[in-house]
């Protein structure tokens, strides 16, 4: 399924039809018609936008699947990577001295699900900025001062302001020595 039809879907199970969707993502409803005909392909501003008005997660429209389905195949991959090396770790066909470097540079499980859920809500908000950036970079000096100021309006207006608490970027584990 492309990204096309995975617009239409999203659009039809909430109930919009495409001038409410097109309207809502600031795109031209014959641009909506084109990219869930197949015929064009929206750019990744253009289709977070169009996310963000059926509110589905930008990685539905892409198919990767939702943010949680690919959290639980990277915990999956974790534990077996885990297994794996305990499974090592008590071989009697390994040198002891792998065993012991096996010990001291296997990080800790859960540290580890914790930092891949932290890059999977940061690889959605870098498609976001990267897409930003690209708009931005298209723009002269004065295009961009004028985004910026724009961007700070926005920030002052309540439906836009974003009610999380800012996040830190991840902490990635380092092996104990």
């Amino acid at each position: 399924m492309g990204i096309g039809e995975r617009i239409r879907n999203a659009r039809k199970a909430a109930g919009l039809t495409q001038v409410d969707v097109a309207k809502e993502a600031g795109i031209a409803v014959n641009s909506l018609r084109l990219y869930e005909a197949g015929k064009r392909q929206p750019n990744l501003v253009q289709l977070a936008q169009i996310a963000d008005a059926l509110t589905v997660d930008l990685l539905d429209l892409l198919g990767y699947g939702t943010q949680k389905e690919i959290e639980t195949k990277m915990i999956q991959v974790v534990s077996r990577y885990h297994k794996i090396l305990s499974t090592l770790l008590h071989s009697e066909s390994i040198p002891e001295a792998w065993k012991v470097f096996i010990r001291d540079n296997q990080p800790n499980e859960q540290e580890t699900k914790n930092t891949l859920r932290a890059l999977a809500v940061h690889r959605i908000k870098l498609s976001r900025y990267t897409g930003l950036m690209d708009a931005f970079d298209k723009l002269n000096p004065d295009g961009q001062q004028k985004a910026v100021e724009r961007v700070e309006e926005l920030t002052e207006i309540p439906k836009y302001q974003n009610t999380e608490t800012p996040t830190e970027s991840p902490e990635y584990p380092t092996a104990e020595r």
